[in-house]
């Protein structure tokens, strides 16, 4: 007697060799039927509309300073990154979801009747809410940047401490620095104590003549270098007060790094990575779990990824599955370039290579174990390990 296939099963082309033709179809089948079924979801609805809400309407509500540039920092900070938190959550919950809905609605069991290779039909969801998850990412990206303009966000550079240890001047006290070979740019200095505003600081690059500088206390001031005569870099307190600079809050340089445009791609494409290794996790964690402790396993691991700046610190006391589950944390936090967009530091192709290299080797692993935990998975059990 032959199996009834249920509705809305994917026609799954028979068993070929590992990774041929036949296994290729398959696992786009089952890619194309999850990305079908993950939009049918509540979830999916609830997601679209939370960030149409997000994108359309918190922009306008948002307070700035009144300027393009201050305007699109704090949307592109608010509202894109709100935006991709949600997606996050929203990738972790469909990822989840995929095994047990499928282990609930029957199609499943067709691995009993019609053999399929369970790698495929595995790699077929991760890759089915994968593209989902992108899309919706992408399509906020794209929304967000038309609503400010790309060319609003600040103009990207690369940052060089000149001092990343706190450090102070008391009155008469100067310091130099030696700045690169060509350096050109600007200059940001971000005071932490100063008890009397005025030009206290008295800064001098190279043989140009030194300038006065007015300070005020947790303020960033910029100071354009044009061309430096010299290497070096003088900084002395004029004042009757002491100046105070707090770790990182010294001399730093500010070179240029490249278009705006560039940086937005480059940001987006580490934000589609992060989605790949979550959309991994989550199919992971529902080929072993039930879909509610998956879920809340992958929710887990998006607060200890917020938190990881005061997770990491701990890892020296943590055992080794521990350590792995922080470094794994710490890469995704980051990794999040929303910040840095909103900040105008430049992503390039270095910082796409070190996204790919940290983010890459998590996914694989996961795919690899989300794939080995799913061949060894009892079909018969329905949504229970």
């Amino acid at each position: 007697m032959s199996a009834q296939v249920p509705p809305g099963s994917p026609s799954l082309p028979r068993r070929g060799s590992e990774g041929g033709p036949d296994t290729r179809r398959a696992v786009l089948a089952v890619a194309l039927v999850t990305w079908r079924a993950a939009l049918r979801t509540r979830a999916a609805a609830v997601l679209a509309v939370l960030l149409a809400i997000v994108v359309g309407w918190l922009p306008g509500v948002l307070r700035d300073d009144g300027t393009a540039l201050g305007r699109a920092q704090v949307v592109w900070t608010y509202a894109r990154g709100l935006a991709q938190a949600l997606v996050c959550v929203g990738v972790v919950w469909l990822a989840a979801d995929a095994p047990a809905r499928e282990l609930r609605g029957g199609p499943a069991q067709l691995l009993g009747v019609r053999p399929l290779a369970r790698g495929a039909w595995w790699l077929g969801w991760w890759l089915g809410v994968s593209a989902l998850v992108v899309t919706l990412s992408g399509l906020a990206g794209v929304l967000t940047a038309a609503r400010v303009g790309v060319a609003n966000l600040p103009r990207p550079h690369r940052a060089i401490a000149l001092s990343a240890q706190p450090f102070t001047l008391a009155s008469g006290e100067s310091r130099t620095w030696t700045l690169p070979p060509g350096a050109r740019g600007e200059l940001r200095l971000r005071p932490r104590c100063v008890l009397l505003d005025g030009p206290v600081l008295e800064l001098q690059v190279g043989a140009h003549p030194p300038r006065r500088l007015a300070l005020r206390a947790d303020a960033c001031h910029t100071v354009a270098l044009g061309r430096p005569a010299g290497g070096s870099l003088a900084l002395r307190n004029r004042g009757a007060e002491t100046v105070a600079f707090g770790p990182g809050d010294g001399p730093t340089l500010l070179t240029p790094g490249g278009g705006r445009f560039a940086t937005w791609l480059a940001g987006e494409t580490i934000l589609a990575l992060q989605l790949l290794l979550l959309a991994a996790l989550g199919c992971a964690a529902g080929s072993a779990l039930s879909f509610p402790v998956a879920a809340l396993v992958g929710l887990g691991y998006l607060v200890a990824a917020a938190h990881a700046p005061l997770l990491v610190p701990l890892a020296g006391q943590a055992g080794a599955a521990a350590r792995l589950g922080l470094a794994l944390t710490a890469g995704l936090h980051r990794w999040w370039p929303v910040g840095a967009l909103a900040e105008g530091r430049a992503l390039g192709a270095p910082e796409l290579g070190g996204a790919l290299a940290t983010l890459g080797p998590a996914t694989l692993g996961l795919v690899l174990l989300g794939v080995l935990v799913w061949r060894a998975r009892e079909l018969g059990r329905g949504d229970q390990p």
